[in-house]
């Protein structure tokens, strides 16, 4: 049974869609969840994390919001809410793809210099036999740099991309406050965050809705705002 301020949520959604001149996205209904899927294992089992309760997850036709918040927040409330979601998988998509990009090229150069760069510090021969008793020999730096160069191309990039979208979602929350008002939406924050007791949607879990690590937590997203002066990206 459709919640009686679904249609309320979903003409605020409409009017931020036009005010920020989104024309590619046309969600017609609200879900709610109480979990997301994070993610796959082996064998397509799907992989559920908990949805926090500060979240808007922008589906393919659904805007997706948090169960537990269904009857505290007042369809208005949502707002400054949907609107950071939207400054971040729409507005802001390019940048996100820019900067994971040159953060990839980054690690990708400092894996290949470090690979010719030990076969210069440890210039000694080394020979390693393969499984099929073939042997190789070259410089120990090459065989140490061939090791290190997988962990360098996972680990730098994964890391640098998570604190990257980490930042621009709080980006995108001060783009949502100047069209919405920060008061507005530090109230709407504080509101979830005193209802949260027990922290499933708030810090203990962040997870959820294919974020990864890069979620702020609740007291991140106030902090940011209470310090926010006034236009992000403008």
């Amino acid at each position: 049974m459709p919640f009686e301020g679904e249609d309320r949520i979903l003409e605020t959604f409409r009017e931020l869609c036009q005010q920020l001149t989104i024309r590619n996205y046309n969600a017609t209904s609200v879900t709610w969840r109480s979990d997301i899927q994070r993610g796959r294992m082996k064998g397509g089992t799907p992989i559920m994390g908990v949805l926090p309760w500060d979240i808007c997850v922008l589906s393919k036709n659904t805007i997706i919001l948090p169960l537990h918040m269904r009857e505290e927040l007042e369809p208005e409330q949502w707002r400054p809410i949907i609107a950071s979601s939207l400054f971040y998988k729409k507005t802001l998509r390019t940048r996100i793809i820019i900067g994971i990009t040159l953060r990839t090229l980054l690690f990708a150069a400092i894996a290949l210099a470090l690979y010719f760069a030990l076969q210069i510090l440890l210039p000694q021969p080394y020979t390693a036999v393969q499984s099929n008793g073939a042997s190789n020999t070259g410089p120990l730096g090459g065989f140490v740099g061939i090791l290190l160069a997988p962990i360098i191309l996972f680990v730098g990039p994964s890391y640098s991309s998570y604190t990257y979208l980490r930042r621009i979602r709080l980006l995108a929350d001060q783009d949502a406050a100047d069209i919405v008002g920060a008061p507005l939406f530090i109230s709407v924050l504080t509101q979830i965050q005193q209802l949260d007791t027990n922290g499933y949607g708030s810090t203990s879990n962040r997870r959820g809705a294919g974020g990864g690590y890069s979620l702020p937590t609740l007291q991140q997203r106030l902090q940011n705002l209470q310090t926010y002066s006034g236009k992000a990206t403008m």
